[in-house]
C-alpha cells in the first residue's frame, strides 16, 4: 500500500511540474510578447517622431529660404531705387546744365546787343 501511495505522490508531483513548467513557458512567451509589443511600440514612436522632426526642419529649411529670397528681393529692389534716383540725378543735371547754356547765350547775346 506504501508503494501506491508513494507512486501517485510521484504521478502528482511530475504532473505539478509539468503544469508549472508550461505555466512558466506560458508567462514567459506572454512577457516576451508584451516585450515586443513595447519595442514594436517604442520604434513606432520614434519613426513618428523622426518623421516630425523631418517635417520640422524641412519647414524650417523652407522658412529660412523664402526670408533669404525676401532678403535678396529687397536688395535687388534697393539697388534698382538707387540706379533709377542716380539716372533721374544725372538727367536733372543734364537739363540745368543746358538750362545754364541756354541762359549764358542769352546773357551774351544780351551783352552784345547791349
Amino acid at each position: 500500500m506504501r508503494m501506491r501511495s508513494l507512486m501517485r505522490m510521484r504521478t502528482s508531483l511530475r504532473k505539478t511540474t509539468r503544469r508549472t513548467t508550461m505555466r512558466t513557458t506560458m508567462m514567459r512567451m506572454r512577457t516576451n510578447d508584451d516585450e515586443d509589443e513595447d519595442l514594436a511600440l517604442a520604434e513606432e514612436d520614434n519613426e513618428e517622431d523622426n518623421d516630425e522632426d523631418n517635417d520640422d526642419e524641412d519647414e524650417d529649411e523652407e522658412s529660412l529660404a523664402e526670408e533669404d529670397n525676401e532678403e535678396d528681393n529687397d536688395e535687388d529692389n534697393d539697388d534698382e531705387d538707387e540706379d533709377l534716383a542716380e539716372e533721374d540725378n544725372e538727367e536733372d543735371n543734364d537739363e540745368d546744365n543746358e538750362d545754364n547754356d541756354e541762359d549764358n547765350d542769352d546773357e551774351d547775346e544780351d551783352e552784345r546787343r547791349g
